[in-house]
């Protein structure tokens, strides 16, 4: 199964954020990877079973923070990148393929 490259995949969520002294929040990667496996795997060409997702822990949930996870179809080994942006301070998303699948 290869990992579709015609379109942009782009998602919107919410995902749990864990509070830290000093009023800090982080994402919940483990939260993120999940939604973003769910939303992405029918985008791509492939099923939540077969798909993993690799966030960066410690991630601040601040509006306008950028990072990048790694969306891997575990059949095929083929992976792509997942750019996440946060829009809100609590929580909320969006996220979007970015590049060419790799690998496989």
């Amino acid at each position: 199964m290869n990992l579709k490259t015609t379109s942009v995949a782009a998602v919107t969520g919410l995902v749990a954020v864990l509070a830290f002294a000093g009023c800090s929040k982080t994402v919940d990667s483990g939260d993120l990877e999940s939604q973003l496996a769910e939303q992405l795997a029918p985008q791509l060409g492939t099923t939540k079973d077969q798909a993993s997702v690799d966030c960066p822990d410690d991630e601040k949930a601040e509006k306008g923070n950028t990072f990048t996870c790694t969306f891997t179809d575990d059949k095929s080994g083929q992976s792509i990148d997942v750019e996440v942006t946060m829009t809100n301070d609590d929580g909320q998303f969006t996220a979007k393929t970015v590049g060419q699948p790799t690998g496989g």
